[in-house]
Order: structure tokens, then C-alpha cells, then sequence
């Protein structure tokens, strides 16, 4: 097929807008998942623009219809009961919007008094998170349905809530902020553009998306249907014609953070990426790992009792692909688990209550798995851990 061929069939790229989109071949028992971690039948045709190099998926009629059935079921955080992702660490847990806002803060800066906009904000973790630790901004809320309104318009400091459609958002903003919510946008480079002229002359303007080269469970995301790495992130914020101050993965485990400010630069010119083959070739073997993970599990998964380690994305999905051989997951996130906690049908368990002398499988990105696996070990010696494979040197 050639390079033409594949434009006309998959059209325009949606971060760059040329023609010269390359489909990566995909295994065709690599099920997916949805994002608020639920297995999914299909995970979509996966795209790298032959220009830009950015990962996306083919937006067509069966994504669409897809993504319309996700977010008609979508249930935000429903094993934490509503509350948002925590990130472990040596000292305990912390939500990932303060370790965001900490980063921000301490290595950009932001003024007393502001007014913030946050755009997806759902039921308003990020908007609770800055209220706290800003007092003194106003912020704002903004979602396409009026589904979070109450709860977001009891957050202390939030002036108003915002449905619909972006345009009809009033006022100016001293901060922007796309928290995990662009990578679920079809057209982000015009999202970006559009919300520049809502930001104040020097206002900034800040985005987290998930980066699936730390993490390949993300390609498999129905509703995703961007791919970030740093370079394309970059790329996004310099077409909008935004001074970038920073882009990162050092904020946030297995996501790219990026802070533009609003100014009067031109368009720079060229993505500086990766050659395409280069890209193309890494999503290749991040869709192989994938598919080794299935047959690997597979086969350990016909032990008695077998379980899987995590409730988030890749416990959830590898569950789907397993089905009934699955019998419980296990989980550090003390929210996620306790008397009466199921997740797909299966109970859910602290580590020392899990069954003892039982496989429990390690679904996660190789180095972050063995991480995992010299501590749990460590701590419950009684537990039989097991990790994923390798990942290929390509």
C-alpha cells in the first residue's frame, strides 16, 4: 500500500493536518479497554503521521460509534468512589493533581490571585487540588454535559461551571489547564488554538496527557484517540503559537506534562521528531509486547486461582482477555479494595489479605514490573508474583 493510498483512506493528521497517514499492523486478539477501565471488544486502528510522526487513532465511523458508547456508560473513578488516581510512593500516597500542582508551583511559579480554567474537568479532582493550595484564585469548571455540576460548583473557590461548548466559556484566564482530557479530543490542535484566545497575555496554559512509550497499555485505549510523546506535545503548544516553558515525564509517572505561555512567537517551523520509521517501528513493538503479554498470561493463568495485580487500565484489560480464569485482583490502593470491593465481578484485595501460595501476575510496563516484583517480594514473601515479559530491544 502506498503512502498515498493510505492518506486517502485515513485522512488528514489531526495534530499536523497533512496527508500521509501509515497503519500499524495490529495483532487481532489485542482486545481494549476504555479509560475508566472497563475491557473492550475492539481498540482501533492505530496511525502515525509519515510528517509529524504522532501516534493516533484512525477516526472513522466505528470509533465514533465507540467512543459515543464508552462515555454513555462512563463511570469516573468508580472503584475509588469517585475520588481521583493516587500515585504510592516511599512516604505514602498523593493524588496526581498535587504532584502536579507541586511541580508546577516550584518550578514555574504562579502568582497569588488568578482565575484558572479547567477544561474536562470532570468531577473536579484538579479544580479541589488547586482550590487547596491556591486559595486565592478563582477558578472555573468545564465539561460538555452537566453531569458534574453539583459537584463541582461545591468545590470552595469555583466562581462557575461551564456546559457544552467551549466557545461559550466568558472571560479571560491566567491558567489553562487539559488534565488527562486531550488525549480523548480529536481535534486537539484546534482545542488548543481556540482556548488561546480565552488566555490572559502571559497566562499559561498546561496540559497532562498519558505517554504511551512508558506505558503501551495506552495504545489500547478505545477512547484514546491521541498518542503523545514529548516531541508532539511540544510541537502542539508551538503551532498554537505558545512560548513553551516546559515538557516533562518527570512529573508524573507515565505521563507527559507541558506548560506553554501565552505570547506573541511565531510558528517555529518543523516538528524536531524522531524519524517516522523510528516511531512506527517502537509502536510496532510496543503492540508486540502487548501480544507476548497475552500468551504469557495465558499460560500461567491456568493455575488455580489465578489473579491479577492492579484494578486501573492494564489490570482491567488483561482481566477481559483472560475472562473467567481470573479469579480476584490484588491492589495497594487501600480505596480500591476492601469488605465488599469487587472490580469486574471479581473481589479485590489488600496484598496481605490476598490468597496465599497463588500466582498473582504483574501486568505493567517491564522496568516499572520489576520494581514492583523486588519489593512485594520483599514484603510478602508468602505471595508467588510473577512478571510480564521483556520488552523487545527494537
Amino acid at each position: 500500500m502506498t503512502a498515498k493510498m493510505d492518506a486517502e483512506q485515513t485522512g488528514a493528521c489531526m495534530l499536523c493536518g497533512k496527508l500521509g497517514l501509515s497503519p500499524v499492523p495490529k495483532p487481532e486478539k489485542l482486545l481494549g479497554v476504555t479509560s475508566d477501565d472497563r475491557p473492550w471488544k475492539g481498540s482501533g486502528s492505530i496511525l502515525v503521521c509519515s510528517d509529524c510522526g504522532h501516534v493516533q487513532k484512525q477516526i472513522d465511523e466505528h470509533w465514533r460509534r465507540d467512543a459515543a458508547e464508552v462515555y454513555r456508560g462512563y463511570a469516573l473513578y468508580q472503584l475509588r468512589g469517585g475520588t481521583e488516581h493516587v500515585v504510592l510512593g516511599d512516604v505514602g500516597s498523593r493524588p496526581r493533581s498535587c504532584l502536579l500542582l507541586d511541580r508546577l508551583r516550584d518550578q514555574i511559579g504562579l502568582s497569588k490571585k488568578g482565575r484558572m480554567l479547567d477544561v474536562g474537568c470532570g468531577n473536579g479532582p484538579l479544580l479541589r487540588s488547586f482550590g487547596e493550595m491556591f486559595p486565592q484564585w478563582s477558578l472555573v469548571g468545564f465539561e460538555p454535559s452537566d453531569h458534574f455540576r453539583s459537584d463541582v460548583e461545591a468545590i470552595p473557590g469555583v466562581e462557575a461551571f461551564h456546559s457544552g461548548t467551549m466557545d461559550r466559556i466568558p472571560g479571560s484566564f491566567d491558567l489553562i489547564a487539559l488534565y488527562y482530557v486531550l488525549e480523548h479530543l480529536p481535534d486537539p490542535a484546534r482545542v488548543i488554538a481556540d482556548l488561546r484566545a480565552k488566555l490572559a497575555p502571559g497566562g499559561l496554559f498546561v496540559i497532562i496527557v498519558p505517554h504511551y512509550q512508558e506505558n503501551p497499555f495506552d495504545l489500547i485505549i478505545v477512547d484514546h484517540c491521541s498518542h503523545f510523546r514529548m516531541d508532539s506535545l511540544s510541537f502542539l503548544l508551538k503551532v498554537a503559537g505558545l512560548e513553551v516553558l516546559e515538557v516533562t515525564t518527570g512529573w508524573i509517572p507515565r505521563a507527559v506534562a507541558a506548560v506553554g505561555r501565552n505570547s506573541a512567537l511565531k510558528y517555529p517551523g518543523a516538528i524536531e521528531a524522531e524519524p517516522f520509521l523510528e516511531i512506527r517501528s517502537r509502536v510496532c513493538a510496543s503492540l508486540d509486547w502487548l501480544n507476548r503479554l497475552i500468551d504469557d498470561a495465558s499460560v500461567h493463568a491456568k493455575a488455580d486461582a489465578f489473579g491479577i495485580f492492579g484494578t486501573a487500565t492494564a489490570g482491567s484489560w488483561i482481566a477481559g482477555v483472560l475472562g473467567e480464569r481470573v479469579a480476584f485482583f490484588v491492589d495497594e490502593d487501600w480505596a480500591r479494595t476492601g469488605v465488599g470491593k469487587s472490580h469486574l465481578g471479581r473481589p479485590v484485595y489488600l496484598p496481605h489479605d490476598a490468597p496465599p501460595d497463588k500466582s498473582i501476575y504483574l501486568a505493567f510496563p517491564p522496568a516499572l514490573a520489576k520494581g514492583m516484583f523486588d519489593r512485594l517480594q520483599l514484603l510478602y514473601p508468602n505471595l508467588r508474583f510473577i512478571l510480564p515479559p521483556m520488552a523487545s530491544d527494537t
